[in-house]
């Protein structure tokens, strides 16, 4: 009977931790460290990538770093639409990597790098600034190069 009330209370340490991961996940563009976006034009300028996309799934993994946590993303990513550049067509799966540095990390050494102002929920459609670098890894263009997209609305007559 030990067993069981072990194993049922594992599972619902595991089902709680899920659900943190989750509900985290979840909330919609959240601001870096109080990171200014950068205009459509300077993004396009630094990218050498641009599609419009669905996000399938957002993976995370968080590691202490200078005092602080830092938080490592990729963005699974459906590309319904290429914009500029070679590496993706409509219908491949892309992955995007960028990262989030924690606000404690900033105060302690102010010179960190804080990473990406926006990133995106774990579904929707997004709109993509990023670059493949020399090894495939495909790098979003800091500071806000992934950023929800609504398609412009058509006129009406």
């Amino acid at each position: 009977m030990k067993n069981w009330s072990f194993l049922a209370c594992a599972t619902g340490l595991i089902i709680a931790c899920c659900l943190i991961v989750s509900a985290n996940a979840q909330n919609i563009w959240q601001p870096g460290a109080g990171i200014e976006p950068i205009p459509t034009a300077e993004l396009v300028e630094k990218s050498s990538q641009q599609i419009i996309g669905d996000v399938r799934g957002i993976y995370l993994r968080p590691f202490a770093e200078d005092g602080g946590t830092t938080v490592a993303y990729i963005a699974e990513i459906e590309v319904k639409e290429t914009i500029r550049g070679e590496h993706s067509k409509p219908g491949m799966v892309v992955y995007l990597s960028f990262w989030i540095r924690s606000p404690t990390a900033l105060k302690i050494n102010p010179a960190l790098d804080p990473g990406y102002s926006v990133h995106p929920r774990t579904s929707g459609l997004v709109q993509c600034y990023f670059n493949v670098e020399k090894d495939g890894v495909c790098t979003v263009v800091q500071p806000n190069g992934i950023e929800p997209y609504t398609a412009p609305s058509k006129p009406t007559e």
